[in-house]
């Protein structure tokens, strides 16, 4: 029938073979004849978490394409792969239980997990390293790509709280401002401190953490202006990752308003089905 649909354009054949091609297969599993310790390894993992895993995407569908989205990255990724087996599973290991296992039904479709990821830009028609950072993830609408940073990722104890941050800070904000807007009310007039600087606002033209935490914020923003709203949203965020509850309400005891945002996010990201606590 779906072979038929174009009738108005292209005749249908009684002769056409209409088999499904390999480009019907599911090219985010292994191979139905794929025996190997890896391959197995795949779909249990898949079975255990309903998330596939890749460690390379050679063959695979374009990990970096949005399905959802108009938006095209200005940058071309390449990856380090990680070879060796038994750095795949521990690899896949530790991501299923600092990611997945905190993200609960906000996993993704699928994960690629990767030794180092490049990204490139075009300069003049010649592809150039990108002058910053090399990213530590990439969060596609089929497939989030996690970069271990060399081995990074097993030695830095808060590798992982960084990046639940990111991908729960990416999530929130596709969200849009209504799903935020009992965070924003909790600053009374909080549109003011976004449209006025400190000035208009008659407070001091200077850099001032109490005063801005004494307001809500957790920094200040700098002399002249409080934090912005995409600041705002993004230390709460990482607070939530950063401290339990009870840290949060020790380190942050002279700012009730404070304490009060923090547990008002962590209910928000809480609502989207992410374990905060990992538990």
């Amino acid at each position: 029938m779906m072979a038929c649909m174009g009738a108005a354009f292209t005749a249908c054949s009684s002769d056409e073979d209409t088999t499904p091609s390999y480009a019907d297969s599911n090219k985010f599993e292994p191979a139905a004849d794929d025996n190997s310790e890896l391959a197995n390894y795949r779909r249990d993992f898949y079975k255990n978490t309903g998330t596939y895993l890749l460690f390379d995407d050679r063959g695979v569908l374009d990990v970096s394409y949005d399905m959802f989205s108009t938006y095209t990255s200005s940058y071309t990724y390449t990856y380090d792969y990680i070879e060796d087996f038994s750095s795949q599973k521990k690899a896949a290991e530790k991501v299923k239980e600092s990611i997945l296992k905190r993200l609960g039904d906000s996993s993704p479709f699928s994960i690629m997990i990767v030794d180092k990821i490049h990204a490139w830009s075009y300069n003049d028609g010649v592809l150039v390293a990108k002058p910053k950072k090399d990213p530590t993830y990439y969060l596609g609408s089929q497939c989030y790509v996690f970069s271990l940073e060399q081995g990074k990722a097993f030695s830095d104890p808060s590798f992982f709280d960084n990046l639940m941050a990111q991908i729960v800070l990416a999530k929130i904000n596709a969200k849009g401002d209504t799903f935020l807007k009992d965070f924003f009310a909790l600053i009374e007039d909080y549109d003011k401190y976004q449209d006025y600087d400190k000035y208009e606002l008659d407070y001091p033209e200077e850099y001032n953490d109490d005063l801005a935490r004494s307001l809500g914020f957790l920094r200040d923003g700098n002399d002249w202006y409080f934090r912005s709203k995409k600041y705002d949203i993004s230390d709460y965020v990482t607070a939530v990752f950063t401290y339990t509850a009870a840290e949060f309400e020790e380190e942050f005891s002279a700012y009730p308003i404070c304490i009060a945002r923090y547990a008002k996010m962590k209910e928000l990201i809480e609502s989207l089905g992410v374990n905060v606590d990992g538990e």
